[in-house]
């Protein structure tokens, strides 16, 4: 026992020791450790690349820098790490070198940080950067060189340019950035992916990247663009492009690029201004049949689109004034693209119309002017008036019918006495009394069948007088039970939030008040003015054109909670036949 203890205690002490001895091997190597910063160079000019070398002496354990700090004055184009260990008498050394690749933004003297590495801190340090020599522009003939071409050295203020950028190289470029012009009275966008092919300029073969540019004036006068600028390092024949052999640093410039930007011509007239290539308008969703019922809604589209043109720079669209129709309006749907030279925007909007009357509905023309920028002169985008026939439902007709009987010019009209007219003989009987008693017969057999028709039309009577008495209590006791029950349906239809099916709902209650309404607009008229109207119209609104306006459960329910708030008119009596009387009064 005392010798597995002494074991114990033993272990312990030398596990202390251990732990000990690395921490003072730790702390002499820390104590050991140096850390520098220092460039390649103190000078260059811009467009050059300057490597910053940070290195670590004693350990091969240190974390990479923080090269954060350097971005506002440089582009960091990479960074490179080696480690070597050497052994000299018997001593060892560790070195640790991080290369980092710097190009300067902008002349000047630029300063550079301190850097923390393994816990301590570089110098900091400065680089003097000048200005590009005028030879570096470049042309055919040098390595490098960059040509630009407007499409036009005159245009609008806010008519969209096509610049197109051309840089023609003879070697492999190892890596390199183009730099576009700055200003705040012009607009620059990339159209399309660039292209890539070979050409021959003064017998030397050169690979070309062409890009396009969509540039636009933000200011009428002069504008001078100043050149694009190309960064970049060429490698050299069998070279394999590894960080520490990066090849030879090139720039190039293109020449700069004068433009005068006319100003709006008076012609343009005073409507919102629209320099474009091509402007077009259209409206989608219109009936083949040219027929609408009313209460439907039907969903137009109205679509602008322009070439040479963000979208941001065409008008909202908008439908005119339309009466004795409800128009919901959508959010419009924006988009910008291009066909690798011209901008092509476009705005969409959908428009859902409910008629709330029969008759004729008529969209009028919608025009939008334009300033054709080929042709140089206003020119107006046109969408022609559209009529179309508003018809009521099915059961609106029948309601505006007038009486089913009519009497036809020089016709007798029929007998009211009972519900079966007497035939043309036997008016022509009564109108001629018989003369000799060769028409006792023709009289006997007469009264007979007007005993007959009497005695039956008395009993047809005395059966719906008696009949009728105990079915009223049971319809009406029905009537109440189905309006209970739709009225718990709606109720429970308004918790789900589905728009549609609380339309349905609502209606499907009403009309068992007022069997003769057809959708929420007749609904709403039937109400008197206050917050039901405002709930279906909310409903209306999230039905046809934005959800986020649908009013929510509590609402709804609260809304229609004591029944219908009917305007002092009087519902349609409900007989037991649909038809109107035969002969009305």
């Amino acid at each position: 026992m005392r010798l597995h203890r002494w074991a114990r205690q033993g272990g312990a002490r030398w596990l202390w020791l251990a732990l000990a001895a690395w921490m003072l091997t730790t702390a002499a190597q820390a104590g050991n450790l140096t850390v520098r910063a220092f460039l390649d160079r103190d000078h260059a000019q811009l467009g050059d690349t300057v490597t910053l070398n940070v290195e670590v002496d004693g350990t091969t354990q240190a974390a990479a820098p923080d090269v954060s700090a350097l971005q506002p004055d440089f582009d960091i184009l990479g960074m490179s790490h080696n480690t070597s260990i050497s052994i000299v008498n018997g001593q060892s050394s560790t070195k640790t070198l991080w290369a980092i690749a710097l190009r300067p933004r902008y002349a000047g003297t630029l300063r550079i940080p301190s850097l923390v590495v393994a816990g301590q801190a570089t110098q900091p340090l400065t680089l003097s950067v000048g200005t590009a020599p005028a030879t570096a522009q470049g042309g055919p003939g040098d390595p490098v060189f960059i040509e630009v071409e407007p499409s036009t050295r005159t245009p609008y203020v806010g008519e969209q340019i096509d610049f197109d950028v051309r840089l023609f190289y003879a070697a492999d470029i190892g890596n390199g950035s183009l730099k576009l012009p700055r200003g705040s009275h012009v607009d620059w966008r990339p159209l399309g992916k660039g292209t890539r092919y070979q050409i021959s300029r003064h017998g030397r073969i050169y690979r070309v990247l062409e890009r396009h540019y969509a540039v636009t004036p933000r200011q009428a006068g002069a504008l001078d663009l100043s050149p694009v600028t190309f960064y970049g390092t060429m490698m050299q024949p069998g070279s394999f492009g590894g960080f520490f052999d990066q090849g030879q640093t090139v720039t190039a410039r293109s020449a700069p690029v004068h433009l005068d930007v006319r100003a709006r011509p008076a012609a343009s007239g005073n409507g919102a201004w629209l320099p474009a290539r091509k402007l077009t308008l259209q409206l989608d969703g219109l009936p083949a049949d040219g027929r609408v019922e009313v209460g439907q809604s039907l969903t137009l589209t109205l679509v602008e689109k322009a070439v040479g043109l963000p979208f941001e720079s065409l008008p909202k669209p908008e439908l005119p004034t339309l009466g004795g129709v409800d128009v919901y309006p959508d959010q419009s749907q924006d988009h910008t693209g291009d066909d690798g030279h011209w901008l092509e925007g476009m705005r969409a909007r959908k428009f859902a119309l409910v008629p709330q009357q029969a008759g004729t509905l008529t969209i009028p023309a919608i025009t939008l002017e334009w300033w054709n920028v080929k042709t140089d002169r206003k020119e107006v985008a046109r969408i022609p008036a559209h009529k179309l026939h508003v018809v009521a439902t099915t059961g609106q007709t029948a309601a505006r019918l007038p009486p089913a009987a009519t009497s036809s010019a020089g016709a007798p009209m029929p007998a009211r006495t009972g519900s079966v007219a007497a035939s043309p003989a036997a008016q022509t009987a009564i109108a001629s009394p018989p003369r000799s008693s060769g028409h006792l017969l023709a009289w006997l057999a007469l009264g007979l069948w007007l005993v007959t028709l009497l005695a039956a039309g008395g009993y047809a009577w005395y059966r719906r007088r008696h009949a009728a008495v105990p079915a009223a209590p049971a319809a009406d006791k029905a009537g109440r039970s189905d309006r209970k029950r739709q009225h718990q349906a709606f109720v429970q239809t308004a918790r789900t939030g589905d728009v549609a099916a609380q339309c349905e709902s609502l209606m499907a209650w009403a009309r068992c008040e007022r069997p003769s309404l057809h959708h929420l607009g007749e609904l709403a008229a039937a109400l008197q003015p206050g917050v039901q109207r405002d709930v279906i119209a909310g409903l209306q609104r999230a039905r046809y054109a934005s959800a986020a306006e649908r009013p929510d459960a509590d609402t709804l329910v609260a809304a229609f909670d004591k029944g219908f708030a009917w305007r002092d008119i009087p519902a349609t009596p409900v007989s037991g036949s649909a038809l109107p009387p035969l002969y009305p009064q």
